[in-house]
């Protein structure tokens, strides 16, 4: 039975996945040992930094919108006091008008609640001394009521109900010696019936009266005095009341509005102060002067990040020429002390015990043996000096490491002139010697010994017997080999680390 396609496409694919046999190594070859041309660099890329890095920075004291309007270019030469950027302005000239409105208003109620408290110290006095007065008063009108008026008052009731009964009583006996005398005498009848009609209405006056009376004085003595008495009294006591009230409330009035003014004069204060830092930053912000002469340079060039930095902003600036700043970022920098002499590069940590500089003191250009070369004049090389390596390597692990030039290498013809940010390279390392020992690093072992720390050595072939391990000391070191500078000698051999 012949196999089906399906079959034999999987054994053909498991054919092609099955694992090869492992082809024999070669046996490890030996290295001799000869002098040979050894060379060791250690070169990196930096650029010239400012001699003085100013930052320039807008930090307004309240206007803190800012849109750059329009900044000189990068590289400009400028004197000191000149303009070198501009930043909009509209909404906040458009801010201190409305300021200056709001500080016409605050004038106009500071000076008006002034008004008003000096007049009420003038007249808070007054109207306690009123309120004591009505107070005082009005008790003693109720204490004259009650010890004087409400028993006149009284008596007067009782004595008008007495004098109308008495006045009938005066009536009724006229009238009644009247009837009896006429009953007696000869007078003519018309004129004694116009008398004794007069008396019968003199009593019936007095009956009226004394009936009206004794209603008036009931209605006095019952209703009328005690209502005074109460009205009286009551006007005593809202009369002591309102004084008390006064006391307390004419000094709290008094008070309250002069910690109003007080109010009104801090925020009045207040909003002329920030009037004046809004105009402050109108002034800053209409032209940014440079403090010193120098060139300009966009972006912050007072840390090694500078041509990152300038990349990062000329991009900004490109994309968005009004582009907005934060207050107190460095937007730029003045390049002073004219030209530049110091080199900043970033050195890999693997090279950092290489350039063998300790510090603290600056290398000498004599002994440095380093030397750099511009992008812009590759043929012309500046002898440079270590002055300064961080202690500690960046977030990349470099190592920053600032050099300076010789300023005699400057009068060189060749050379362009010299400004912050140009590109060099410069080696660090230039180790050359034509007879070296040099071995691959296949053939060097490393133990760290707790006494000694780390140690190299290597293997040197015997005749007939095992290996020789041998303790070497290291000197450079390049892509391919290491120099051995004690524990070998010309000739020997050596066999791999095991």
């Amino acid at each position: 039975m012949r196999p089906s396609l399906s079959v034999l496409a999987v054994l053909a694919v498991m054919t092609l996945v099955a694992p090869a046999q492992d082809e024999p190594k070669p046996p490890p070859q030996d290295f001799e040992v000869k002098p040979e041309p050894f060379r060791a660099v250690i070169a990196t890329e930096g650029f010239f930094v400012p001699v003085e890095a100013i930052p320039l920075r807008v930090d307004p004291q309240e206007w803190k919108a800012l849109s750059l309007l329009d900044l000189k270019p990068h590289g400009t030469p400028l004197q000191a006091g000149g303009d070198l950027a501009t930043f909009e302005t509209d909404d906040l000239e458009e801010k201190i008008g409305d300021a200056e409105r709001a500080q016409q208003v605050a004038t106009v109620n500071l000076e008006r609640e002034t008004l008003l408290l000096a007049s009420l110290r003038q007249t808070t006095p007054l109207d306690l001394d009123a309120a004591r007065r009505l107070a005082d008063e009005t008790q003693q009108n109720y204490d004259l009521w009650t010890r004087i008026f409400r028993p006149l008052e009284e008596e007067e009731a009782k004595r008008a109900l007495k004098n109308a009964e008495q006045a009938l009583f005066f009536a009724q006996e006229e009238l009644r010696q009247l009837e009896k005398m006429y009953k007696a005498d000869d007078l003519t009848e018309d004129t004694e019936e116009v008398i004794l009609k007069r008396a019968r209405w003199a009593v019936e006056r007095n009956e009226f009266t004394v009936k009206q009376t004794t209603e008036s004085s009931k209605h006095s003595l019952e209703v009328r005095i005690p209502r005074m008495d109460i009205e009286r009294k009551d006007a005593a006591t809202r009369a002591r009341i309102a004084r008390e009230k006064a006391e307390k409330d004419c000094d709290a009035a008094l008070k309250q509005k002069e910690l109003t003014v007080a109010e009104l004069q801090h925020a009045f204060g207040e909003s002329a102060k920030k009037l004046g830092k809004l105009k402050a930053d109108l002034a800053l912000l209409k032209a940014v002067r440079a403090p010193k002469a120098g060139w300009l340079l966009w972006g912050d060039w007072t840390t090694p990040e500078g041509p990152a930095r300038f990349a990062e902003f000329e991009k900004k600036n490109a994309t968005a020429p009004r582009a907005c700043i934060a207050a107190k970022d460095v937007f730029a920098t003045l390049a002073a002390g004219g030209p530049p002499r110091r080199i900043a590069v970033r050195l890999a940590q693997g090279h950092r015990q290489a350039i063998g500089w300790r510090g603290p003191a600056a290398e000498t250009l004599g002994e440095a043996r380093r030397f750099a070369t511009l992008d812009a004049a590759p043929r012309a090389s500046l002898p440079v000096a270590i002055t300064g390596v961080d202690a500690a390597p960046d977030s990349q692990g470099r190592f920053l490491v600032t050099l300076a030039c010789d300023p005699e290498a400057f009068a060189d013809d060749d050379l362009p002139p010299v400004t912050p940010g140009m590109r060099v390279r410069v080696t660090l390392v230039d180790y050359r010697k034509a007879d070296a020992l040099a071995v691959p690093p296949s053939f060097i072992d490393t133990e760290f010994d707790a006494q000694a720390g780390s140690r190299a050595f290597v293997y040197v072939k015997q005749e007939g017997g095992n290996p020789e391990k041998r303790a070497v000391r290291i000197g450079h070191r390049n892509d391919k080999r290491s120099e051995i500078v004690d524990g070998l000698r010309p000739g020997e051999k050596l066999v791999p680390v095991p």
